[in-house]
């Protein structure tokens, strides 16, 4: 297989300007595909990750506050 490429990493900031790396598997954050673009939008009060994936529907996460 090609090894040129993974699922990406999602940093977690401390609002220190420190990051913690979290896995796929915790964050619940998993895209597969060539990623184009990733905005931040909010509906109502809740905010919503929209995923531009090449040559694929757009695809949304919900962001849970904590």
């Amino acid at each position: 297989g090609r090894y040129d490429a993974s699922y990406g990493m999602f940093l977690k900031g401390d609002g220190k300007g420190d990051f913690n790396s979290v896995t796929p598997v915790n964050s619940g954050l998993i895209i597969d595909g060539d990623v184009k673009d990733l905005k931040i939008i909010t509906v109502g009060k809740k905010k919503v990750l929209l995923v531009a994936i090449n040559d694929l529907p757009m695809k949304a996460f919900a962001i849970k506050e904590r």
